[in-house]
């Protein structure tokens, strides 16, 4: 998730324009963290939220208070600082609800982040009241066919599948495409990521058929266009890959695996016994599609890139 910083320049406050005020804190911030450097952000960010915890004057300095506390924990989350970053989602959760009522879109995305905190701990428990409020409210909001009521949607499913609660999941996956089919039509980017997730869960339900078609779906979309970005296209491979396999249709298997290699040969150049394993898969894969002299050549390039990492 990206930085939550509005850059407001508050009204009443001069060292908001100051060298050195909060607005200069906040751009520095949001810099480091999108470079990766998250205990400089942090700093930055902090000393912002220590000025922006003045006495507030009007609504823009209480905003300013809002969105130095967001950037902070989202950082802090970054750290794996959990407990000081959901002290603080709090403490903006509060605020929020204090300044614009439980209505406001940027109080579900608030909710929507804590969420995401607490599912990273597992604790599933707490984080599903929080998405099913953030759907609530971004449904009352923007009406139930919104592409912001289908990212609350998703993002349901998302804590479903990780619970390995899949019929749950598939339901809340078929409701958000359908928003965004109608939003955006069939080939929107938008679709990729949750159609693959659809096919994870329909996999683990056995209904390979729905899993075939809603995974080409998705990468026919990230085929088109500007390229995807490499995770995205590699989560969506690995699961074709694998149905294929799980299905016992090697050589089918054998071609999307041969696309992962090309793409992870880049992308693991340095990581030698990542790669290697990537390897021996395709090995496998090719072994059992009856192709041994191929699978032989793969072998041995996964060893030789093992006895050189010694």
């Amino acid at each position: 998730m990206g930085v939550a910083v509005g850059l407001i320049l508050p009204g009443g406050l001069a060292s908001a324009q100051e060298p050195g005020g909060w607005h200069d804190l906040a751009i520095a911030g949001v810099d480091a963290y999108n470079r990766g450097d998250f205990e400089a952000a942090a700093e930055r960010f902090r000393l912002a939220l220590e000025l922006a915890q003045a006495p507030q004057q009007d609504e823009q300095d209480v905003e300013r208070l809002v969105n130095s506390i967001l950037n902070l924990a989202i950082t802090y989350d970054a750290l794996g600082r959990h407990e000081e970053g959901e002290e603080l989602y709090l403490e903006a959760i509060r605020l929020q609800e204090a300044i614009h009522g439980p209505a406001d879109p940027a109080f579900a995305v608030t909710l929507s982040r804590l969420a995401g905190l607490y599912s990273d701990r597992g604790e599933w428990g707490k984080a599903e009241p929080l998405l099913r409020r953030a759907l609530s409210v971004r449904e009352d909001a923007a009406g139930p066919n919104h592409p912001y009521t289908a990212l609350a949607i998703e993002e349901l499913g998302d804590l479903m599948l990780v619970q390995e609660r899949y019929r749950e999941a598939v339901v809340q996956y078929e409701r958000a495409a359908v928003i965004r089919t109608e939003v955006f039509g069939a080939g929107h980017r938008s679709l990729a990521h949750l159609l693959t997730s659809s096919g994870i869960a329909y996999r683990a339900l056995n209904r390979s058929g729905e899993a075939e078609s809603v995974l080409s779906q998705a990468l026919a979309i990230w085929r088109d266009g500007v390229p995807a970005p490499p995770v995205e296209l590699l989560r969506t491979l690995d699961e074709i890959v694998s149905l294929y396999a799980g299905t016992e249709r090697y050589g089918e298997a054998v071609a999307y695996e041969a696309y992962v290699v090309r793409i992870r040969s880049v992308q693991m150049g340095e990581n030698i016994s990542a790669f290697a394993a990537e390897l021996d898969l395709y090995a496998d894969l090719l072994r059992w599609s009856g192709a041994a002299a191929e699978a032989d050549v793969q072998s041995a390039r996964a060893a030789e890139l093992r006895a050189r990492g010694r």
